[in-house]
């Protein structure tokens, strides 16, 4: 095997552990939103340890990652500084090697993609959790004085509480 090959396959190896840790990020991140939906608070506290121990792999595989692109940069005779793994493959002159890491590099940026969209739905649901929270918390603390309401057209209100009309709700 050509040193260009060993170190695609290498390169290709990490790759593929990095891939396999973004689909558990992603299961787990899934994972968040279905607690999050279900307002099950231990379940999504279950899944953060697993996360953060993950997130360190992925870290020290990074590591590994650039380290084997730049030995198969050396291997391929580039000499440009801080190539991306996009400029590796269109400057490689092995079809196969360039073939192989296209099609990890395309799979991990529609992995990256998907993971990204659903840790900002989870985001979504964490603020909108947050601000249910606190406007229940908003609600008990009250001198009862002065009570926070919606009215007809959507929008908060704090009127005493003995003067809203017969259509405004609530919350």
């Amino acid at each position: 095997m050509n040193p260009v090959a060993q170190a695609t396959a290498a390169l290709t190896d990490v790759l593929s552990k990095e891939k396999e840790l973004m689909t558990q990020l992603l299961h787990f991140a899934q994972e968040k939103e279905t607690a999050l939906q279900e307002n099950d608070v231990s379940k999504l506290m279950e899944t953060v340890p697993h996360e953060e121990e993950l997130a360190q792999t992925f870290q020290t595989l990074e590591g590994e990652r650039i380290a084997r692109s730049d030995k198969l940069a050396q291997a391929a005779g580039l000499t440009d500084a801080d190539l991306s793994m996009r400029e590796v493959i269109e400057k490689l002159n092995d079809p196969v090697c360039a073939g192989c890491l296209r099609r990890v590099r395309q799979e991990l940026l529609e992995l990256v993609h998907t993971l990204s969209t659903q840790n900002e739905k989870v985001a979504i649901l964490l603020e909108q959790q947050r601000d249910c929270n606190e406007f229940v918390l908003q609600m008990l603390l009250s001198d009862g004085d002065v009570s926070p309401y919606y009215d007809g057209n959507g929008e908060k209100q704090e009127q005493p509480s003995g003067d809203r009309g017969l259509y405004e709700t609530y919350v």
